[in-house]
């Protein structure tokens, strides 16, 4: 968890702290994968890192995502992802953090 915890640091703390050194060439990372099983203190360390250094932070959870209508978990995730974009366009980056996403391979199943 230690390790994580400082990536994310190097990749999303220090560009919001450090506008002016992180542009051009050496802009961050546009996107962060954190998997694993439920419990392993995924949900923690962002939390961490959004409250440390004040970053915008949007959260799904997968049961939230789902939607009965045909298309609407489409635009569900399409305007999150639209708001993300307008939040970190002001400067500060967006975390979009997904919970319990085993929910929406599960669904998929046809006997799930």
């Amino acid at each position: 968890m230690h390790s994580a915890r400082s990536i994310l640091h190097w990749m999303l703390g220090l560009p919001a702290l450090n506008k002016d050194l992180f542009s051009g060439n050496r802009s961050p990372p546009h996107s962060v994968l954190m998997y694993g099983p439920p419990g392993n203190g995924k949900s923690k360390i962002v939390a961490e890192i959004v409250q440390r250094y004040r970053l915008h932070f949007l959260l799904a959870s997968a049961s939230n995502i789902l939607a009965s209508l045909q298309g609407q978990s489409e635009r569900i995730v399409s305007a999150m992802f639209r708001v993300a974009k307008q939040l970190g366009d002001s400067g500060t980056p967006c975390i979009i953090f997904v919970g319990r996403t085993y929910l929406l391979s599960s669904s998929l199943l046809p006997f799930g």
